[in-house]
């Protein structure tokens, strides 16, 4: 195991193994793994107990064996020389010690092991049975590899930083190659905001609400993240406590701590982070607004945070900017653009409507249909915005240019009625009523007629279709149906023998 360890080591650019381990080391370790004959891989990982059904001499064995790696954890030289051990139990033992350190700076002997491949001491995990009492060994217990707990291990830091992978059970090269990208931006540094993730994910064991016997240790990781000079402690918070798998930010951070946080970052490094500009050099601090980029939705989370409490945060004179960035490439990606609007309206409302929207009305020859997908990006921006500042007043230029774009494979219809729901003005079934009223309400085709279905019965005492059609491809006289009852709640003529397109297959 030596000669693949070494390669590896050398890839990730640390230090050398270093010297063989304590002599008074290595009996111990070793007579930890023969005598072990379970490693909870998962639970270790989580820093959660093993499951209640599991036989209690396991869960006996499983107390035990933290309590051994955390006091082997202690010893991170004599761990580290340990992982080119003959012995794939002793390698794992000591893969486990490491981990517990919760020291990102082990992450590279880690991952020497990836590729291991020999298997060791078995996985306890979870029954996937519902049924009540001690669980079948057979369900709970599986073969692993020493490469497969290397892995897990890696992408477990990984996935804090949303570097996105698919493990295999011996390592693949998709976490390999995208833990040599991830340690190059971070090998030289003392605080990463995704490290600090960990610990908290760790400290809470991801539960809710907190339970009192951890709140020990999340003031601990809460703690570390204080004593980090200023702006890191401040974006670092932010960044643990909104992302990740955590309890909601009121157990972790309660009192307003995460606004006083933004409140010291200052509307200036706050517009940074909103607009992508550059803010820290802390690799997980880097965002783009690429749609499929790494952290693309923790963007959109803390982005939510920052203009849910706009007053508090940001000045009016930055109205304009957020008003313009509302169709960013990411936003208008995932959904989201008219919370941007509100934002902007709620710091400096616009000034002259009218005129805004005629200003707007004029833009939609600047991009045609015939232009491409870019251009109907734009056209469905401009048709929102309209709609946000003006509402009932636009449905003239609205109702047409809804019909006109209708059932194009772009579904523009779809997101604009997307942006509708989620802008959820009090006069939107005036709207839908004159999109239902129109004479091309028949050649509408299944996904905007379902969506105008579900924004309507949100304000109905009675379903207008069956949920199982909705989430169906449904026959012809089902969207007849669909049709007649939008005309009903809306108070307009039933079309008895409606003329109903086939549903478009898109």
């Amino acid at each position: 195991m030596k000669a693949p360890a070494v390669v590896l080591l050398a890839a990730f650019a640390v230090l050398p193994l270093g010297a063989q381990q304590p002599q008074d080391a290595l009996p111990n370790v070793q007579t930890i793994a023969q005598h072990t004959t379970h490693f909870a891989t998962r639970a270790i990982i989580d820093n959660r107990p093993v499951d209640s059904r599991v036989p209690d001499a396991l869960r006996t064995e499983q107390q035990r064996l933290l309590a051994d790696l955390r006091r082997l954890s202690a010893e991170p030289a004599a761990m580290r020389a340990l992982l080119p051990d003959p012995d794939p139990k002793v390698r794992t033992i000591a893969l486990g010690a490491l981990f517990l350190r919760e020291d990102p700076h082990d992450l590279p002997f880690i991952a020497t092991l990836l590729n291991d491949p020999a298997r060791t001491i078995l996985d306890l995990h979870d029954s996937p049975s519902s049924q009540v009492g001690e669980s079948p060994l057979d369900q709970i217990e599986h073969p692993q590899t020493v490469g497969g707990i290397a892995t897990a291990m890696i992408d477990y830091y990984l996935q804090a930083a949303d570097l996105r992978t698919f493990p295999g059970s011996q390592g693949t090269p998709s976490v390999a190659k995208a833990f040599v990208t991830y340690w190059a931006a971070r090998k030289d540094r003392t605080h990463c905001a995704s490290w600090s993730l960990v610990k908290l994910e760790r400290a809470t064991r991801r539960t809710e609400p907190i339970q009192p016997e951890y709140r020990d240790d999340i003031d601990a990781a809460l703690a570390e993240i204080g004593a980090l000079p200023s702006p890191d402690r401040e974006w670092t918070l932010i960044y643990a406590v909104i992302a990740g798998d955590l309890p909601g930010p009121k157990y972790i951070s309660p009192n307003g701590e995460l606004i006083a946080a933004a409140k010291r970052i200052g509307p200036d490094a706050l517009m940074k982070f909103l607009l992508f500009q550059p803010f820290s050099a802390d690799p997980d601090l880097h965002f783009s607004q690429d749609g499929l980029a790494p952290r693309a939705n923790l963007y959109q989370q803390i982005a939510h945070f920052i203009l849910e409490n706009d007053r508090q945060l940001l000045r009016p004179s930055d109205a304009p900017a957020i008003r313009a960035a509302a169709f960013n490439n990411l936003t208008r990606f995932q959904g989201g653009s008219t919370f941007w609007l509100k934002a902007a309206d709620n710091l400096q409302p616009v000034q002259n409507p009218a005129q805004t929207a005629a200003r707007i009305k004029s833009e939609f020859a600047s991009f045609p249909s015939g232009g491409g997908e870019e251009n109907k990006y734009r056209q469905v921006a401009l048709a929102t915005t309209l709609w946000h500042i003006r509402g009932p007043a636009e449905i003239p230029f609205l109702v047409p240019w809804f019909y006109e774009n209708a059932n194009d494979p772009f579904d523009q219809t779809v997101r604009f009625l997307s942006a509708v729901r989620e802008d959820a003005r009090p006069d939107t079934p005036t709207l839908l009523k004159a999109i239902v009223a129109d004479g091309r309400f028949d050649t509408l085709d299944r996904t905007p007629l379902r969506d105008i279905v579900m924004i309507a019965q949100k304000n109905s005492a009675v379903p207008l279709a069956e949920w199982h059609d909705l989430n169906t491809t449904p026959r012809n006289d089902v969207l007849a149906n669909w049709r007649n009852s939008l005309r009903r709640f809306y108070g307009l003529p039933e079309y008895p023998q409606a003329a109903v397109p086939a549903p478009n297959p898109h």
